[in-house]
């Protein structure tokens, strides 16, 4: 790491410190632009001139440079009707006057001391170009990361024309080069190809790294790049990317060509044609099969026209080489409207069908909402819809919605009358048009990058569904935390019949849940069931899980649950929570049923009176004693009715059956049951009030039983 001399910090502008001019193409930035331009002005080494080049901007970002204009005349705004970044950057070298170039892009930003680390380490050894490393802020694939980790290294004499090729940090990012002015004007004027749309820095690179003399590659990290990863399937299918791959193709030809009038080609041929297979083969690949071989043609007109070598020293290369030879055999020029065609049909489709439907119920949450949308809208995978399904809100929960679906065309908008959750999620289902389905509690919200995590998961492993972990906010219960707190393991096919029991996050959670649309499509259509209050997450659950031929559980926190404390003593014991044993009943009810449907009843039966036990065992133990008869009674009814077996494997399962059997036989005065808690409540009180005053929960931390009984005393107020 090269530190800058102490003495030299704060530097005003002196003529005897060279003069660095920074040149920054500007269109429609007035979110980043003040960031960017503040991190030029406020740089510790002060002699430099900021070139701000606007391509007609239609925001406010000119009226925010010409107001930093006023208070820095280092700031030189140059406003026009409409340009791209080639020629910005080229009006920005004809105005330049400084012995070095940065080039800065408008919505990135500069460490505060950049600029003198590289004027001092380029004077110290006569340096034409000094290549350093960046930041990256946001989500950026593994190459974007690759050339932005740079690693020391010199390159002198001959040795730089070699550095295009050798550094990864080489090209194509303007944005990592501190380069020696005379490059772009001495022996042959450089300047950025204004015919090609995409690549010309690249080509303006292969112009002038091979002038320098001497070069030196950093390791220090003085830029900070702003990075969206927008490599979804969408973006590959859209029309602009046949108008990259073209692009690209002008781009291999110009360097060729000038690297020829510079001769330096026939040294380099390998090189070349090695980069140039790089170039075009990952790109080819992400074409549909069916228009690959119009594309592969163009690449070996290209080796044809220049008369390149059609051979890869590494193998690797070569192969990559010979799928592009084989590709473009198989062109037929007789077809080339057809498959024209059907490239145009293959980019509707996944224009018109994104490959994740993200479905919202909404109904009274006008304090949540904006948060929740907020975190969907700014994934950095982009190619999905947001179904919100207002379920008759009667706040400001609709309004909020409208603004965000002007702002943004991917949100979908329903309205209806308050008909309950699992009526809006099953309208959500109708309309979800995605591969994949995910659904988000409206008072929750996603981390920036789940669903691109999910996607490349799902997608790589061809998955049926994909269960991920969850951060809480608020205080929850450990067997939420157990829930959440997931743990990788990959479920093949033929295993993920046992997902629903093996698993604690298959249930009840459905937003922890990844799912393929065919789940709820194919072989029987799925929706949630209107009838049941509670637990119709969990009906559907054993219905589509079972379906799935593939499963993989990820340890990965993509989720934030929002929790109020609404597990407590006092909620147990309240009228609701009756309703509750009463859903569960009619849940494990359903279940039977359709299990025995699909003829998984028989080889489950086990399982599945293991988990009815644990599921109204814990809810019937925590009602008063004078009630658990007739809950007990319920259970054992189930039970009989579906022939069920009456034994659990475990013994602590067993012992909770046994309980429950005991349970159905007594009878208990509820008058005796109220006077016991009574009087609990009055002995302990005193410490129950000095507990409260010194009340501050942590969050996510377990009840302690001071707390529980805090919770009783409230419970005792409610009665």
């Amino acid at each position: 790491m090269y530190k800058v001399n102490e003495k030299k910090k704060n530097v005003d502008v002196d003529q005897e410190n060279p003069l660095v001019s920074i040149i920054i193409p500007t269109y429609n930035v007035e979110k980043y632009i003040k960031q960017c331009v503040d991190s030029l002005l406020n740089q510790t080494y002060k002699n430099i001139e900021i070139i701000c080049v606007d391509g007609g901007s239609t925001d406010h970002t000119v009226s925010i440079l010409e107001f930093l204009q006023k208070k820095d005349k280092r700031l030189i705004v140059i406003t026009e009707t409409k340009c791209g970044t080639a020629q910005a950057r080229n009006i920005g070298l004809d105005r330049a006057k400084g012995a070095y170039l940065s080039f800065v892009d408008a919505d990135d930003f500069m460490q505060l001391n950049s600029y003198e680390i590289l004027v001092e380490v380029a004077e110290k050894n006569k340096l034409d170009l000094i290549i350093y490393g960046a930041n990256v802020i946001g989500n950026a694939p593994e190459w974007i990361r690759r050339k932005t980790n740079t690693h020391y290294k010199v390159y002198s004499n001959e040795d730089t024309k070699n550095a295009i090729f050798e550094e990864e940090s080489a090209r194509p990012f303007l944005w990592l080069h501190f380069i020696r002015r005379s490059l772009f004007e001495e022996h042959g004027k450089v300047r950025f190809s204004e015919e090609i749309q995409i690549g010309e820095e690249q080509l303006c690179q292969f112009e002038y790294v091979p002038k320098a003399n001497s070069i030196m590659v950093i390791e220090d990290k003085l830029y900070n790049h702003r990075s969206e990863r927008v490599n979804s399937r969408t973006k590959k299918f859209e029309k602009q990317y046949a108008e990259k791959f073209v692009s690209y193709i002008q781009l291999a030809s110009k360097v060729i060509e000038a690297w020829r009038k510079a001769g330096l080609f026939e040294k380099n041929e390998d090189k070349l044609v090695t980069w140039f297979v790089g170039l075009t083969y990952w790109e080819l690949l992400s074409f549909p099969n069916i228009v690959q071989p119009i594309w592969a043609k163009e690449i070996t007109n290209v080796i044809k026209k220049y008369e390149l070598k059609d051979y890869c020293v590494e193998w690797y290369e070569r192969e990559h080489l010979d799928y592009i030879k084989d590709m473009a055999s198989k062109a037929r020029e007789d077809k080339y409207l057809d498959l024209e065609q059907m490239v145009g049909n293959e980019i509707r489709r996944y224009e018109t069908a994104p490959m994740i439907s993200v479905i919202v119920p909404t109904y009274n949450v006008e304090g949540y909402i904006k948060q929740c949308i907020d975190s969907l809208l700014t994934q950095t995978y982009r190619d999905i819809e947001i179904i919100c399904i207002d379920d008759g809100s009667t706040d400001k929960t609709l309004e909020i919605l409208e603004f965000f679906k002007e702002k943004d065309s991917r949100i979908i908008l329903i309205k209806q009358q308050h008909l309950g959750v699992s009526a809006a999620r099953n309208k959500g289902l109708e309309i979800a048009r995605g591969k994949y389905i995910s659904f988000v509690d409206s008072d929750d919200f996603m981390q920036w990058n789940s669903y691109e995590i999910l996607m490349e998961v799902a997608e790589r492993e061809q998955l049926d569904l994909v269960i991920f972990g969850a951060n809480i906010v608020g205080e929850a219960p450990e067997w939420i935390w157990n829930k959440v707190n997931t743990k990788y393991k990959y479920y093949k096919r033929g295993e993920a019949k046992n997902v629903i029991f093996e698993e604690e996050s298959a249930r009840p959670f459905l937003w922890l849940h990844f799912i393929r649309r065919d789940l709820f499509e194919k072989n029987g259509k799925i929706r949630f069931n209107e009838k049941m209050e509670m637990g119709e997450d969990q009906l559907c659950q054993f219905e589509y899980v079972p379906k799935a031929q593939s499963v993989m559980v990820i340890d990965d926190k993509l989720y934030n649950y929002r929790i109020g404390r609404n597990c407590s003593l006092m909620q147990l014991y309240e009228k609701q929570q009756m309703k509750k044993f009463d859903s569960h009943i009619l849940l494990v009810s359903n279940v039977v049923e359709v299990w025995k449907e699909r003829n998984l009843l028989e080889a489950n039966e086990d399982q599945i009176i293991t988990w009815f036990v644990n599921l109204t065992y814990w809810s019937l133990v925590f009602f008063p004693k004078a009630f658990q008869p007739e809950l007990a009674k319920k259970v054992i009814g189930v039970i009989a009715k579906y022939n069920l077996k009456d034994y659990c494997i475990a013994w602590y399962e067993k012992e909770h059956l046994d309980y429950i059997k005991e349970m159905a036989t007594k009878k208990f005065d509820p008058n005796e049951e109220i006077a016991e808690l009574e009087a609990q409540i009055k002995q302990e009180k005193y410490e129950i009030q000095e507990t409260l005053k010194s009340k501050a929960f942590k969050l996510g931390r377990r009840m302690t039983k001071k707390e529980e009984r805090i919770d009783l005393e409230r419970y005792a107020d409610y009665c």
